[in-house]
């Protein structure tokens, strides 16, 4: 997983989701399984709310397509990412700055 890019901390009942992968928080496999992973855990943390954000310069320039199956990991289909993304059942405001394309457009419309 790729946890350093991602965290999850609570402020409050607000689960504050940050991605952080230089240079451009590009998704690939590690990346889309941590930010599930992350969304997930707010709920068991006991959050009521989700706000997703960026500490880059850019919310997502979309993805890393020669990242994805890297290390093993598997293409989780984009339809399956949102998905589960959505079923999580907390509000959730996307903060977005600079480019939000491709993926990271589609994350922030959530």
């Amino acid at each position: 997983m790729d946890r350093d890019s991602i965290r999850l901390e609570m402020d409050g009942a607000v689960a504050v989701v940050t991605m952080a992968k230089p240079p451009h928080n590009l998704l690939n496999g590690a990346f889309i399984d941590a930010l599930i992973a992350a969304f997930e855990g707010a709920r068991e943390a006991g959050g009521r709310a989700v706000l997703l954000r960026s500490e880059l310069k850019h919310f997502s320039a979309g993805a890393d397509v020669g990242g994805f199956g890297e290390g093993g990991a598997r293409a989780t289909p984009a339809v399956e990412v949102l998905d589960r993304l959505e079923k999580v059942p907390l509000p959730t405001v996307a903060a977005v700055h600079g480019l939000a394309l491709g993926g990271g457009f589609e994350i922030a419309g959530m």
